[in-house]
């Protein structure tokens, strides 16, 4: 099922992915070998203001969960949804930039990176073609692979196409073609220069493209996957603890379903919570005072759906977790349940060693509490009531 709160994160996404391409184009034309890689970067950043713009879509992101949660559209962001709410125990502000700082690191970290790639590479470029020029060793065939497996990691490892990859290769097997033929018929020929010539030209050009390219990875690809890892967390929070503040004192809804995302990315805790019967009540269902926290872990976006009273018998509930577990992890392959255990876990598990619960990946045994009703005794959410 979609993720009630996809649109939203879509929308953060957009708003991110416009603010650093201007940051791109910034960097690129800033950016000189010689330079700073993190001042320009730095600059980029206060120039655009990266920091305020980030934050300011993360917490709009958190505001617009908590309205899907709760249902009810809200004027500004609850200062409840600003306090920590997992074991970091960090408040967002906290978070945001610890995040930011580690945004702007990964970037300057990438293109320092490709910098040394192209240096390296139109080092070893060069000492060929002036090699040749001036008849020294450097054109020994026991000195080329040195050289070229210098251009050779070059174009593997650079964010090059893979056309402009495959160019560079093929020039690579030429040279090596050429220096082979010395060994046949003697002296270095117009040939080999050739090659090597083109080699140069093909390292500097691509050099320029994979710089570009690293930039631009960076920014849009990198620094994207932190910013959104934050927005998705927090967001995923923030609906339910709106989704709790409506629901939790709803006479009318008797339990809540672990419903897995449309995009749930791989196998883990979550699939067991969906399928797992654990409070007696059914697979995936549970007391409403008993759901785990939301989210699971970074990137999480299952989410709950209601079961109502006319849906369900609660006389059934009990706690079964470890054997509800159990019967789960019976059912599972030995390799779904390293997935889950790790290696060590599964095999202690299966040799009836351990509680599933010792080793399972980000189980906890705290239940969901909306931070909305945390000091608002019995009444729904304090959301009108103190003015937000």
């Amino acid at each position: 099922m979609k993720s009630p709160i996809s649109g939203i994160l879509k929308r953060f996404s957009q708003v991110f992915q416009r603010a650093v391409d201007a940051v791109a184009l910034y960097v690129i034309d800033n950016l000189d070998e010689d330079e700073d890689v993190k001042a320009v970067v730095e600059q980029a950043w206060l120039t655009y203001k990266i920091s305020d713009v980030f934050m300011d879509a993360v917490r709009q992101a958190v505001k617009e969960a908590c309205e899907a949660g709760y249902g009810q559209t809200i004027p500004l962001l609850p200062s409840q949804l600003e306090e920590a709410w997992d074991e970091s125990g960090m408040t967002l502000s906290k978070k945001l930039h610890g995040v930011d700082k580690e945004m702007r690191a990964r970037v300057v970290s990438t293109i320092k990176d490709q910098l040394k790639q192209n240096c390296h590479a139109m080092q070893a470029a060069r000492q060929l073609y002036d090699g040749y020029r001036s008849g020294k060793a450097v054109v020994r065939q026991q000195n080329m692979p040195k050289y070229l497996q210098n251009i050779v990691n070059f174009a593997r490892r650079s964010e090059l196409t893979e056309a402009d990859k495959a160019q560079m290769l093929r020039l690579v097997r030429r040279a090596r073609r050429q220096v082979a033929l010395i060994g046949e018929h003697g002296a270095p020929n117009q040939a080999l220069r050739t090659a090597y010539s083109e080699l140069l030209n093909a390292v500097a050009d691509g050099s320029e493209k994979a710089l570009d390219r690293a930039v631009h990875v960076a920014l849009e690809e990198k620094s994207r996957y932190v910013a959104e890892r934050i927005a998705r967390t927090e967001a995923a929070r923030a609906w339910a603890d709106g989704f709790h503040a409506r629901y939790d004192t709803d006479e009318d809804v008797a339990a809540y379903k672990w419903t897995l995302s449309s995009r749930h990315p791989h196998y883990d805790i979550c699939d067991m919570y969906a399928q797992a019967n654990l409070w007696g009540l059914g697979p995936g269902i549970f007391p409403k005072d008993k759901t785990p926290i939301l989210p699971v872990h970074p990137h999480c976006l299952c989410h709950l759906s209601l079961v109502y009273v006319t849906e369900i018998d609660m006389s059934r509930q009990r706690n079964q977790i470890k054997d509800g577990g159990d019967a789960y992890l019976k059912r599972q392959s030995h390799q779904k349940r390293c997935y889950l255990l790790g290696i060590d876990g599964a095999s202690a598990w299966e040799k009836g060693q351990a509680d599933w619960r010792q080793y399972m990946r980000n189980w906890s045994s705290i239940t969901a509490k909306s931070r909305l009703l945390e000091n608002a005794a019995d009444e729904k959410i304090p959301l009108i009531k103190n003015g937000f």
